[in-house]
C-alpha cells in the first residue's frame, strides 16, 4: 500500500520498475496522500482512501487476490549517463518551469494558500496562466521533437506533456490517442495556431483537424519520443535537470499490477 502524492508514489514505482527480469514484484494499492494525485486519481478505487483500504483488507482476508487487478505500463525518462528513470506523467518547457516556481512558491510560503492544501493549485493556476501567455520569465525553448508515427515538431515549446496514464476520472485527458496502452504524448508551440480558443478542446482530448505539427500542435501515442534542446523536465512532480545538446529519450516502460478494490 502506498498512501502519498505523485512524487512518493514516483520513488515506489521507480525502484520496483528497475528491478531485473523475472523478479517479484508486489501488487500495490495506491491511495491519494499528496498536493498533487494524478497517479492515484487513475489508479486509485473511489470512495477515499480508508473506504477502499478497508475493500483491499476484505477482500485479501478472503483470499480474492485477482479482485480489481489492472495493470499499467510505466514512463521511463533517459539520457545517458544518469540511470532510467520511472514513473507516470511528464511535464517540460514551460509546464516543468511552473511546477518548479510552484515548489518554490510552497517552500517561502505560509497560511493556506502559501504552504497549505491549496498551495499546489494556488500557485499553478497563477504561474501557469502567466507562462502560458509569455508574461513570466519563464521562456519556452526550442526544442526538436520527434514522436516517429505522432509527427514530428522543431519550435519554441511552451506545452509538452506525456504520460501513460489512462486519466480514468474527470474531463482532463489533453492527448489526441485513447490508446490504453501506449505512452501518450502532446506538444503545442509558440505558434500553436488559436492557441487559448483551442485550449479547452487541448485539454480535453478533443482536437480537431487543424491541430497538427504544420500548425504547432502535436499529439498521439507511440513507443519512444525523442527530445533534442531540453534542460529538465518534472517526472510525477519532480524536477530534473538535463543537457539540452543531447537527447532526452521518453518511451514506455515494462508493466506494474494495481490493485483497485
Amino acid at each position: 500500500m502506498v498512501l502519498a502524492g505523485d512524487g512518493t508514489v514516483r520513488a515506489v514505482v521507480d525502484q520496483l520498475a528497475a528491478l531485473p527480469a523475472g523478479a517479484w514484484i508486489p501488487d500495490l494499492l495506491v491511495l491519494p496522500g499528496g498536493r498533487t494525485n494524478l497517479t492515484a486519481n487513475d489508479l486509485a478505487a473511489s470512495g477515499g482512501a480508508l473506504p477502499a483500504l478497508r475493500r483491499a483488507l476484505v477482500a485479501t482476508d478472503a483470499q480474492r487476490w485477482d479482485v480489481g487487478v489492472i495493470e499499467r505500463r510505466t514512463l521511463c525518462i533517459e539520457q545517458a549517463p544518469a540511470p532510467p528513470r520511472y514513473g507516470f506523467w511528464v511535464g517540460a518547457a514551460v509546464i516543468d518551469g511552473v511546477i518548479r516556481r510552484t515548489h518554490e512558491h510552497r517552500a517561502r510560503g505560509a497560511g493556506v494558500s502559501g504552504a497549505g492544501p491549496l498551495s499546489t493549485v494556488t500557485s499553478l493556476l497563477r504561474l501557469g496562466t502567466l507562462a502560458l501567455r509569455g508574461r513570466s520569465d519563464i521562456r519556452a525553448p526550442m526544442l526538436d521533437i520527434d514522436a516517429g508515427p505522432a509527427g514530428r515538431l522543431h519550435d519554441r515549446v511552451r506545452l509538452l506533456v506525456a504520460t501513460t496514464l489512462h486519466h480514468r476520472r474527470g474531463l482532463f485527458d489533453p492527448y489526441a490517442s485513447r490508446s490504453s496502452d501506449d505512452l501518450r504524448l502532446t506538444v503545442a508551440s509558440n505558434r500553436a495556431m488559436h492557441f487559448w480558443r483551442r485550449l479547452p478542446r487541448l485539454l480535453t482530448g478533443r482536437f480537431s483537424a487543424g491541430m497538427t505539427p504544420a500548425h504547432g500542435f502535436l499529439s498521439g501515442s507511440c513507443e519512444v519520443v525523442r527530445i533534442v534542446g531540453l534542460d529538465g523536465y518534472s517526472l510525477d512532480g519532480e524536477a530534473y535537470d538535463t543537457d539540452p545538446g543531447r537527447p532526452v529519450v521518453i518511451r514506455s516502460g515494462p508493466r506494474l499490477r494495481f490493485f483497485i478494490p
